[in-house]
């Protein structure tokens, strides 16, 4: 039996770097390469519950590897060969425990694209 593989796509990542003249927080961004994530298309429900709820028409589905600690709210992704993507809405998260061994997501976030 195949094991199922994801793929490599890139995550804006912001680290703060000091503070402005205002005592604001600034930021430096950089790209991150995130293996083995699952793209998906998003189900007729979840498009339109989003569409519902925040006005925006998500493209797809993303399934985050377990472990990752990346913070996938509100922030940029780059799919190779797609274009760049907002995500949109709550991070969905299983139990670890109760996934399979052989599966290896629990979180998942959708996206909306932004860029071609």
């Amino acid at each position: 039996m195949a094991k199922i593989k994801g793929e490599s796509i890139e995550l804006k990542v912001l680290t703060e770097s000091g503070v402005d003249e205002f005592n604001q927080p600034e930021h430096t961004e950089k790209w991150e390469t995130i293996d083995n994530v699952l793209v998906s298309s998003p189900s007729e429900s979840d498009i339109e519950s989003t569409l519902t709820v925040y006005g925006a028409r998500i493209k797809y589905t993303l399934c985050i590897p377990k472990g990752d600690t990346h913070d996938w709210l509100d922030t940029e992704v780059r799919l190779p060969n797609r274009g760049v993507f907002h995500t949109i809405g709550d991070i969905i998260e299983y139990t670890e425990e109760n996934i399979p061994i052989a599966l290896d997501w629990n979180r998942k976030v959708n996206l909306e694209q932004i860029k071609g």
